[in-house]
Parts: C-alpha cells; sequence; structure tokens
C-alpha cells in the first residue's frame, strides 16, 4: 500500500527522495525515547535527518533538474532572516538558538521547494496519495502503541512502547505528549478518509482503520480532538456536494463505531478522566487566556521586532503584577500567530501571516485537485492545533506542513539546476547530515551527564570537562550551562562571572533556581536594590519555591550579612505578608 498509486512509470514512493519523506511523516511520531533535558530530542532530530536524506536524494534526482520555488517558501526564509537579525541586535540569549531555529527554518524552506518540485514533476494527486498511506500507517502504528498502554501491555513492549500514563491521565501514545498525539491521529484519520473518497481504500477497510483511530484519538483525553473531528466532517462534506447525504452517514456511522469501541475500552463503561476533560474546557482555556494576554503585553511593549525568539518565558517573569494569577512560567504563547507578535513583533507575524494568506489565496482560485483535499484536511488539522498550541515548533510537524504547503503552492519560480549547483546542494546538506550527527552525539553525553547529575554523582572533574566542551563547541551550549553551572564557574569566582552565566540562563530559561540564585548574585556584586527586586521576581513566578529559598538566604545573610542581609530580611518580611495574603 505504501508503494501503491502514482502515476504510470512515475511512482514516487519507490524513489530514495520520497522514500525518505514518507519516513519523516511516519517515523518520528513512533519514537518511545523521551528524555530530559529535551524530551523531544530524539524524534525531532529523526525528523530533521529523514528530512534532510530526502533532499539529498532530491537533489540529484530528476524533479532535482528542475527545480521550484514555491511563494510559499518565503514564510520560513523571512523568519529566519528575522531570527539572525535579532541575533545581531543582542535580542537572543545564546546565538546558538538562534542558529539552530535559522537552521530548522531553512531546512523547512527547501522541503516546501522539494514538495513543489514534486508535485510538478509527477503530479499533486500522486504525492498526496503517497504520503497519505505513510501518515496513515504512521497513525495507526502510533493508535497501536496507545492502545497497548490502554490495556498495560506497555511493560512488556518496553522499548517499542512508551511508558502508560499514570492512572485517570489520557493516552499519548509515543509522542509523550497529549495534544501532539492526539494531532497526529486526526491526520492519520483525515489521510484515511481521503485515501477511501479517492478510492484507494474500501469502505470496511477505511472502517476499520479509521474507528480505533478516531476511538484512541478520544482516549487522548484532548481537547481539541472534536475539533480536528469537526473540520474532517466540514472539509469532507465541502468538497463532495454531490454525494453529501452519502458521506454524511458514512461519517455518523465512523463516530458511532468509535463510540462503540471507546464503550468496549472501557469495559462497558465512560472513561471517567477522558469524559471529565471534554466537560470541562474552561480547565485548559482559562491558562490560555492567562497566556495570551501576556503575549499581548510583550507585543505592546516591544511591538516591532518582539522580545526575542528565546525570550518569552524571561519576558513573562519580568511583567507579573503582584497578586496576579499565576498560571506558570511558560516558554510558549500557546498559539502560533501571538507566540510570533510576542517574541518577533509586527515583523514576525507579518513573516508567516502574508505569505499565508497569499498562499491560501492562489490555492484556492487553482483548479480542484485531489491532492488539494488531502492537504487541506492536514494543514486544517494542523492550523487547528497552532491556534491552540505551537505544533510548528516541532519537527515531525514542521516538515510535514512545509512539504505540504509547498506541494499545494500552484506559483513557482522554476529554475534549472546545473550540476554544479546539486553539487553545492548536496555538500551544504552533506554538513547538515555532520552536524545533525555531531549534536545527536553531544545531545547522549548531555543526557548522561544531565542524569548523573541528577543522582548525586560527584565525577565533577568529568562532569566539568565534558560541560566546558559542549560549552565550546556544542550547539547545545545553553543546556550544558542550565544543568551544570557551578561546573562551569566556581563558587569562589568573582561574583561578575557567576552573574554573567546566570544572566544568559535567566533569559534562557528563567526557572526558580536560577530566578532566585540571580538575587543573590546580585547582592554578592554589590546590587541590593536590583538584588531584592530580582527576588521579588522570582517569587512571583515560582511562589511555590520560596520556602526553599529562604533558609539558603538565611544562611547566607549569617555568615556574610553585610552582602546578603537585607536581601535575607526583605525575604522573610514578603514572606510573612504572603502567608497573611497581604500583596
Amino acid at each position: 500500500m505504501l508503494l501503491a498509486h502514482s502515476s504510470p512509470g512515475k511512482s514516487f514512493a519507490d524513489r530514495p527522495a520520497m522514500l525518505a519523506i514518507g519516513l519523516m511523516a511516519s517515523l518520528p511520531f513512533l519514537v518511545p525515547v523521551h528524555r530530559l533535558p529535551v524530551p523531544s530530542f530524539e524524534s525531532e532530530w529523526l525528523a530533521l535527518l529523514l528530512g534532510v536524506l530526502g533532499l539529498l536524494a532530491f537533489a540529484f534526482s530528476q524533479a532535482g533538474r528542475h527545480w521550484r520555488l514555491p511563494p510559499v517558501a518565503a514564510a520560513p526564509l523571512a523568519l529566519a532572516v528575522l531570527v539572525a537579525l535579532q541575533a545581531v541586535l543582542g535580542l537572543l540569549a545564546y546565538t546558538s538558538n538562534g542558529v539552530v531555529l535559522a537552521s530548522c527554518l531553512c531546512w523547512a524552506a527547501l522541503l516546501a521547494s522539494a514538495g513543489r518540485s514534486a508535485a510538478a514533476a509527477l503530479g499533486r494527486a500522486a504525492v498526496a496519495d503517497t504520503l497519505a498511506w505513510w501518515v496513515l500507517a504512521g497513525g495507526c502504528a502510533s493508535a497501536l502503541a496507545g492502545a497497548f498502554q490502554y490495556v498495560g501491555w506497555d511493560a512488556l513492549l518496553q522499548g517499542a512502547v512508551a511508558a502508560a500514563p499514570p492512572p485517570g491521565g489520557g493516552l499519548y501514545g509515543n509522542l509523550a505528549q497529549q495534544n501532539h498525539f492526539a494531532t497526529q491521529l486526526a491526520l492519520a484519520l483525515g489521510s484515511a478518509l481521503y485515501l477511501q473518497r479517492r478510492g484507494l481504500l474500501g469502505p470496511l477497510a477505511c472502517l476499520l482503520a479509521a474507528a480505533p483511530l478516531a476511538c484512541i484519538a478520544l482516549l487522548s483525553g484532548s481537547r481539541s480532538t472534536l475539533l480536528y473531528f469537526g473540520w474532517i466532517a466540514v472539509a469532507l462534506l465541502a468538497a463532495a456536494p454531490a454525494q453529501r447525504r452519502r458521506w454524511a452517514l458514512g461519517l455518523a456511522a465512523l463516530l458511532a463505531c468509535a463510540a462503540l469501541l471507546w464503550w468496549l475500552a472501557a469495559g462497558q463503561a465512560l472513561p471517567a478522566p477522558q469524559l471529565a476533560r471534554f466537560a470541562a474546557p474552561g480547565a485548559g482555556l482559562a491558562p490560555r487566556l492567562f497566556i495570551w494576554e501576556q503575549a499581548l503585553r510583550m507585543a505592546a511593549a516591544q511591538p516591532w521586532l518582539g522580545v526575542g525568539f528565546d525570550g518569552f518565558a524571561h519576558a513573562l517573569v519580568g511583567q507579573l503584577r503582584d497578586g496576579e494569577a499565576m498560571w506558570g512560567v511558560d516558554q510558549y504563547a500557546h498559539n502560533l500567530p501571538l507566540q510570533l507578535l510576542a517574541v518577533g513583533g509586527v515583523a514576525g507575524l507579518a513573516a508567516l501571516a502574508v505569505p499565508a494568506l497569499l498562499w491560501l489565496r492562489r490555492v484556492a482560485l487553482a483548479p480542484a485537485c485531489p491532492g488539494r483535499l488531502w492537504g487541506a484536511l492536514l494543514l486544517g488539522v494542523l492550523a487547528i492545533h497552532s491556534l491552540l498550541e505551537q505544533p510548528l515548533y516541532y519537527t515531525y510537524f514542521l516538515g510535514l506542513a512545509a512539504f505540504i504547503a509547498g506541494a499545494l503552492d500552484p506559483a513557482a519560480i522554476s529554475v534549472r539546476t546545473t550540476r554544479l549547483a546539486r553539487l553545492a546542494l548536496g555538500l551544504v546538506l552533506l554538513l547538515a547530515l555532520a552536524a545533525l550527527g555531531k549534536t545527536g552525539h553531544d545531545y547522549q553525553r548531555l543526557s548522561r551527564a544531565f542524569y548523573s547529575l541528577d543522582a548525586g554523582d560527584t565525577r565533577d572533574a568529568a562532569h566539568r570537562q565534558l560541560l566546558r566542551e559542549l560549552q565550546r563547541t556544542s550547539l547545545l551550549r545553553p543546556m550544558a550551562e542550565l544543568i551544570g553551572p557551578e561546573l562551569l564557574v566556581r563558587a569562589n569566582a568573582p561574583a561578575r562571572d557567576k552573574l554573567a552565566l546566570n544572566t544568559r540562563l535567566l533569559r534562557f530559561a528563567p526557572i526558580g533556581e536560577v530566578m532566585y540564585r540571580q538575587a543573590a548574585l546580585l547582592a554578592e556584586d554589590g546590587r541590593p536594590l536590583e538584588a531584592i527586586a530580582q527576588f521579588e521576581r522570582a517569587a512571583r513566578s515560582w511562589p511555590a519555591e520560596l520556602v526553599r529559598y529562604l533558609p539558603r538566604y538565611a544562611a547566607l545573610a549569617s555568615q556574610d550579612p553585610a552582602i546578603y542581609g537585607a536581601l535575607a530580611a526583605h525575604a522573610a518580611y514578603y514572606a510573612e505578608r504572603q502567608a497573611k495574603g497581604i500583596h
């Protein structure tokens, strides 16, 4: 099935390029490993790797002889330029963060061009048909992992299926994230229904695939599932006006079968935890309203270029007010347009919105084709998710979205590439593979260091050497500094050296430890008023951790009252007022 239905003599699925793209659309969602300090690293790394391999194969394929550059590729390229500008202006905490982000955006632009070139060489229908099989296969495998978690077989399949969520939690498959899991299953569901409409999947086979997908998606507990189902139904009914009644009955039967599976899976009783989540949409809306308001306040304060692509959390903790409802410190606005407006200002929002709206207009005015329906189903699901989360910040969603958007773009600049140009592109992609290999190796070493330090390992010399090496040579420098700052700058180092490191971390990841430590370092540097102001920001952002740091401040003050006495006294006074409910 995965190699089926392409234009005669032009089977795209058996080409190395499309094979890599198909794997990119399925395999990263099945990786069961999710470890700190970056739980999504392995999945995103694999998506990047497969995407680069696909691009490398494309560069030397028949389609690569006439490279087509779709206008929609301007969106990631414009964002990459904005990231570079922010790095030059000092708006990023770490230049390496900008390098990673800009590289991913350029990767997405190349995938959009690859999608457009594939559509021109083989037809949009052939591309859509083949990729739909890959997305469906990945979704079915992911749903199976979720089913194993539900029945408790995850322990028997350790290494292939991620550990089951705690009792009462929604399923998350091998993605270990409920909303991402539900989104992937919705993409697979849309692909199954598209293939049935194309006559490539029989009605019974479609029902056998789609009903479990819908059932497991509901068991994820993600409230977005209902929005996905609604969009898929609307898109399919709008695309088949002459068969609207038949499709309406078919979709109703599908939902009935999914509901029956849900009922049977729960032992003939409704699964209360998931049902409770669907019945309480406000539980997910209130935190989002809070974070959306914070994003708008950032945009109002920095309207043109924003607060920096890695500065959302830092800006959030700096603008909290006393007594304000606190839903946690987050690096994301959980809404892609608002995120871009906050971190990139008007320039960031326009960089995405203008090309996207022009793309939408071109696609809507172009003659209808089967591939357009599949693209609408999948991009619509990702668009809904983007209004409630930020799926395109993850490469396994970004790569698929870029390829589809490029394939659907009716406009393109056709460039006949020379042998030298293809060799140059191949060299760039080989360098990208080398960088991916090094970064993957660095992450494995960093992760081992993280867990051994967390377990209280005392091999300070070995850890110090590793973290210093990563600090100097790796794109993972921010993580290396975050997990072991005391190994990179000794406790007896000058206050300005410790403060310089912690200030970078404060902008990158203002977690409780970094924020409370910053107050002590400011006091050590002879800046008591700034130390007190920083302490109050920390207490507003991480109030639950206040009790952990009061004894530390008191201990510092007992050792050196001239330096830390004012900070410790103010912290104790602040905690007393908070306990009495006085802001």
